[in-house]
């Protein structure tokens, strides 16, 4: 038989297939004589994938896929050209078998024709590659190409929930929430899976169906069994949900059984000395301080300093990270001498890894500020809320009575949220001298300062609407910020009649 007759053959059967709602499978076909140097590289590359070789596994891969093409044994070479993709994808390697993947993906629709389903998941990996290259369009054309097709197989259930997962994220990354849970709805016969549960909860986040975001996870995450490592991936996605339901609802308690539930996961899986249980170890941390539980919150931050530091490094953004969250244990026990300590420590790590302008050494240096004026230092928290603004706004200008021109500023560069938090802590700061010292000064800059973070604060409002962003804690922290603004704009009252 010709190549040509055959490959028509192929075609005709599997649109003959796709009418018919079925799938071409290799148990349909009158599969050739395999040969056995074939069968035991590919056993030899499926042996390596089971112990996580990857790459030993991509090598015998493509040795068992030489010696298929080399019989005519199309379906089995196009099946160890998807173990190929599979290890690449696994390995976190896929980009440097982009051309490997998609001659592949061209080879498996000449030979099997493209409604077969190892051209669908060679398509899958495909589809991949163009979103990490930000080519979301010519994505989104391929899913809904082999939507269709997809929905047809009846052979493969693991694969349609991975390529559904994939085309209902590619829709929610483009905010096109109606047409993902459009095809989440067409898909309920489809079993349920890892990645398709994380596609349903993401939607509910974002229409911020919260109840039935809840309810959906708790039916799902706790019954799971965690054996491998990859499946912190989705435990990880888990938490974050959590995390955003509970924290818009400032629901702790509910989110600090999660935590730990991770915590012990982590250490099932990575062992007690990795730098993302540390990361974990910070989260419970805050949950017991804001629990009202300082003494089990220092222990986990103090073991995330310890771990991260030995791990990674002194000069390391985590240890920062450690260091902020012990002093607002120390200021939540008014021992604002150690927390100052601390915070001093956070800002000179945030100054090395983050750089000298960045907001989260600005941000520091403001909780050094406010400890100074919880430890009544009003005249030394100026100076470092001065300091902090500064940072925000890229100059050099040292007179603390000087406000900055927040007109001229770039809402590109600058962070306005945080340069709104400052601009308030600036008000306070200098209200309280203002009332030790009496100077009229003082007020007018209290007054100034507060009239700014409220303008800042307009500008975050202004911007994030027209981004279309969806930020609730954003949303949050801002309503917050103003909430504490509108009560120095009654005291503002006491400067001068008319704000």
């Amino acid at each position: 038989m010709n190549l040509f007759c055959f490959t028509l053959k192929r075609l005709r059967f599997g649109l003959l297939c796709l009418a018919l709602g079925v799938s071409v499978s290799a148990k349909s076909q009158t599969r050739p004589e395999m040969p056995p140097e074939g069968i035991a590289w590919y056993q030899a590359a499926f042996a390596f994938a089971a112990k996580q070789n990857y790459d030993s596994a991509i090598v015998y891969a493509q040795k068992a896929m030489k010696v298929y093409e080399q019989h005519a044994a199309w379906e089995e070479a196009a099946r160890s050209r998807v173990l190929v993709a599979e290890m690449a994808f696994r390995a976190d390697d896929l980009m440097r078998y982009a051309d490997f993947i998609k001659t592949s993906e061209q080879f498996a629709t000449q030979f099997l024709g493209n409604t077969n389903s190892l051209t669908l998941q060679l398509g899958y990996y495909q589809i991949l590659i163009l979103k990490m290259q930000n080519r979301i369009g010519e994505a989104l054309e391929y899913l809904n190409e082999y939507n269709q097709f997809v929905r047809n197989l009846s052979d493969n259930e693991i694969f349609k929930t991975r390529f559904n997962s994939l085309y209902l994220n590619t829709l929610l990354e483009e905010k096109n929430i109606i047409s993902a849970y459009k095809i989440y709805s067409n898909s309920n016969k489809i079993k349920k899976g890892e990645e398709i549960n994380l596609s349903e909860a993401n939607i509910f986040l974002l229409t911020k169906q919260y109840y039935l975001l809840e309810k959906f996870i708790k039916s799902d995450f706790k019954t799971r069994e965690y054996k491998n490592i990859s499946d912190l991936t989705y435990l990880s996605n888990i938490n974050h949900i959590f995390y955003t339901i509970y924290s818009n609802k400032g629901l702790t308690r509910k989110y600090l059984p999660v935590l730990l539930f991770f915590k012990d996961i982590q250490i099932k899986l990575l062992g007690d000395k990795h730098f993302n249980l540390f990361t974990t170890y910070n989260q419970i941390g805050t949950a017991y301080r804001l629990l009202g539980r300082p003494d089990t919150a220092l222990y986990y931050h103090n073991a995330a300093l310890r771990g991260t530091a030995a791990e990674l490094g002194v000069d390391n953004a985590r240890v920062a990270v450690a260091c902020q969250g012990i002093g607002l244990i120390y200021r939540h026990i008014q021992d604002h001498v150690q927390s100052i300590y601390y915070f001093d420590q956070a800002a000179s790590v945030f100054r090395k890894t983050e750089g000298q302008y960045s907001t989260t050494f600005a941000y520091s240096i403001m909780q050094i500020a406010e400890s100074h004026l919880l430890l009544n230092a009003p005249a030394r928290a100026s100076l470092s809320v001065q300091q902090a603004i500064r940072i925000l706004c890229a100059n050099n200008q040292e007179d603390t009575y000087i406000n900055p021109d927040i007109n001229a500023l770039n809402p590109a560069v600058v962070d306005f949220l945080v340069l709104a938090e400052a601009l308030a802590l600036k008000s306070k700061i200098f209200e309280q001298l203002y009332l030790i010292s009496g100077s009229q000064r003082d007020a007018e800059v209290a007054l100034e300062s507060a009239k700014l973070a409220v303008n800042c604060s307009e500008i975050v409002q202004q911007h994030t609407f027209e981004a279309g962003a969806h930020s609730s804690m954003l949303s949050t922290k801002r309503q917050a910020t103003e909430s504490a603004l509108e009560m120095l704009w009654l005291k503002a009252n006491k400067y001068k009649k008319s704000p």
